[in-house]
């Protein structure tokens, strides 16, 4: 499994399917989506969520249509 690390926090992220991406960020930020493989970053107090290889396209919490309960610490936090 391919991993990277996560532009921000340098821990090693996640490798990720675009189809993930395409289903969870918002209209107007898939737009940003580059060509390159994606990861999950899932470091708790990290603010970026996904990633690409070259860390040019970074999605972050705000960029999401819903709330990723491991990036959370308020209620209500999703388990699954």
């Amino acid at each position: 499994m391919k991993k990277e690390l996560c532009p921000k926090c340098g821990e090693l992220g996640k490798y990720v399917k675009r189809i993930t991406l395409d289903s969870l960020l918002k209209e107007g930020e898939r737009e940003r989506m580059g060509a390159e493989p994606y990861f999950f970053c899932e470091t708790t107090d990290c603010s970026v969520v996904y990633f690409d290889e070259a860390a040019q396209s970074v999605f972050e919490k705000e960029a999401l249509t819903i709330r990723i309960g491991i990036k959370e610490s308020e209620a209500p936090r999703q388990i699954c």
